[in-house]
């Protein structure tokens, strides 16, 4: 599956086994019980595993696909939101330190909208709002 469908399925897991999510993605953990969610998220990840393509580190090319993406797409729809993206390094740098990630820079701004009820969770405030580039533009 993609990363996407797995991120709704694994929160569907999870909650069967008795660990819910937050809306801002986190997981309430009583003391000592750490080892029981690792076991939880264990065997969640090995039921619905991500295909391998989207484990493997991203080409130079992807990259580039991904950084133009995010320039005309991404941060100009977080903008309309009133949502902060900041200086955007060049292509240039960016593909030499592949670090920055737009929706980090928004991730402050979008919980606030979480917490206020507007959006319904994190991942949806950061990836479902304003999403990456389709598959068969990133992975073609």
């Amino acid at each position: 599956m993609t990363p996407q469908e797995s991120q709704e399925v694994l929160r569907g897991c999870l909650r069967d086994a008795g660990w819910p999510q937050a809306p801002d993605g986190g997981i309430e953990v009583p003391v000592g019980q750490e080892d029981a969610l690792d076991l939880a998220l264990y065997v969640c990840y090995q039921q619905y595993p991500v295909e391998e393509k989207y484990a493997q580190p991203l080409t130079a090319a992807q990259l580039g696909v991904l950084y133009d993406w995010w320039v005309e797409h991404t941060v100009p729809c977080f903008e309309q939101r009133g949502w902060e993206v900041g200086e955007i390094p060049t292509r240039e740098v960016f593909l030499a330190n592949p670090e920055w990630l737009p929706a980090e820079r928004v991730a402050e701004q979008a919980g606030a909208e979480v917490q206020a009820g507007l959006i319904e969770t994190m991942d949806e405030a950061l990836y479902g709002v304003c999403p990456g580039p389709p598959d068969e533009v990133l992975y073609p």
